[in-house]
């Protein structure tokens, strides 16, 4: 099934770990493997670094758009033959597109491993995109969109990344019905010859291979995939001044909504993606016990490859008076407050570990989610350390004085019923 991802709202907590092995080809394709000899199946799963922080003016939309395409025939093979091959063998192509990737990925009997990749590379490298195939894709796309733009979450979300993020990431990884409308073919041909290159990818093998075998059939399937650029030095692009640290967005829907924000370094930056990490699960806890449930509050981080947000999400029910919503972020704000003025007890910080811990061993326990931890963190080039990395309060305090300051947030508010008074 091909899905819009959120990354926002994704559990991204993964590391290297000394088990998996990884390799570099002569592309500039790296190749990461962990060998599970206890079963007979294989994740596949290859990350480009083409997700919607590519798009340049004119391509929004293309990373999104893109990723509906890449199996929909090549030199070799027709639509749907690509599909076919892959279900004959015991798989099914999922992808997904993020703000710093595009994901394809599927599990399948180990044994069938060397045809899979060659479809795979087939497509990577010799992708068509067919006129009459992107004419059927662009309904398909407008529909999830709008299925997306219809949750007042991904309302005000969209709107404060548009609003408030550094440029790479004020494009919606989806993007936005008008911009799908307009992409041309010629457009997306440019950005897929442009990004889909093996120095843009990764490979991520997970299940029953050794290395040595591994090596092998990746050889043959991608080693003839002749790089086309010189791999260019990653740039941190710095968010936009904010003059105005509160804006107030008129939406349509049945619940007034708020989202605040504050600026976090690249996921790069360790220990201080593992500090965001922390802070996030004692603030959603803290909010848990103080704010009430049907508030739904909801605090998201996600590391990504340049700096990103910490954001804490919360709501109420449409009504005519604004107020509740007023008093509702003088109660976020004073709870974000106390993370450096009331900083973390070891207690708190315990808790939020074992949850981070727990959750990690969850989201690994199956060939696909293992592969993923072990994807995510490379595409955006990070290590996420938390069994490495011990916190203690200190720490918390002052990431939390560094990074969350009165003068750092940002709020957003979406008002379904008018303007908030003066």
């Amino acid at each position: 099934m091909r899905t819009l991802l959120s990354l926002i709202a994704v559990l991204l907590l993964a590391s290297l770990t000394a088990s998996a092995q990884e390799t570099t080809l002569p592309n500039g394709m790296r190749v990461l493997l962990q060998a599970r000899p206890n079963t007979h199946l294989l994740a596949v799963e290859v990350w480009v670094r083409a997700g919607s922080r590519e798009e340049q003016t004119g391509e929004e939309g293309a990373a999104h758009f893109l990723e509906h395409m890449l199996f929909k025939g090549t030199h070799r093979l027709k639509a749907g033959e690509l599909d076919l091959e892959l279900e004959q063998r015991g798989g099914i192509w999922s992808a997904g597109t993020g703000a710093d990737y595009a994901r394809y990925h599927t599990t399948l009997p180990a044994e069938q491993i060397a045809p899979a990749l060659k479809l795979l590379s087939d497509a990577l490298q010799n992708a068509t995109l067919p006129p009459e195939e992107m004419e059927s894709e662009r309904n398909i796309i407008l529909d999830e969109l709008g299925k997306h733009e219809s949750q007042p979450k991904n309302l005000i979300l969209d709107h404060f990344y548009r609003i408030f993020a550094p440029p790479p990431y004020q494009n919606s990884p989806g993007g936005t019905p008008s911009a799908i409308r307009k992409l041309t073919r010629e457009v997306l041909i440019r950005f897929y010859r442009k990004h889909y290159t093996p120095e843009n990818c990764v490979l991520v093998l997970v299940g029953n291979l050794t290395e040595k075998e591994a090596l092998k059939v990746v050889e043959d399937a991608f080693g003839n995939w002749k790089a086309t650029r010189k791999q260019e030095p990653f740039r941190e692009t710095p968010a936009p001044p904010q003059n105005v640290r509160i804006r107030d967005v008129v939406g349509v829907g049945v619940e007034n909504g708020i989202t605040i924000g504050a600026l976090l370094p690249p996921a790069s930056q360790e220990p201080q993606t593992t500090y965001a990490l922390h802070l996030a699960e004692v603030l959603q806890a803290r909010l848990n016990r103080r704010v009430a449930p049907e508030n739904e509050t909801e605090v998201l981080y996600t590391p990504r490859r340049s700096s990103n947000f910490l954001l804490v999400r919360a709501k109420t029910y449409k009504e005519t008076d604004t107020a509740p919503l007023l008093r509702l972020q003088a109660l976020l704000l004073d709870q974000i407050n106390l993370l450096y003025s009331q900083p973390p007890s070891r207690t708190e910080i315990e808790e939020a570990r074992s949850r981070l811990l727990l959750k990690e061993s969850l989201e690994q326990e199956t060939l696909s989610g293992k592969a993923y931890a072990l994807g995510y963190p490379a595409i955006i080039q990070a290590k996420l350390l938390l069994k490495e990395n011990r916190v203690v309060s200190t720490d918390l305090q002052k990431f939390a004085q560094d990074y969350l300051q009165r003068d750092q947030i940002l709020v957003l508010r979406l008002f379904v019923n008018g303007k908030a008074r003066p």
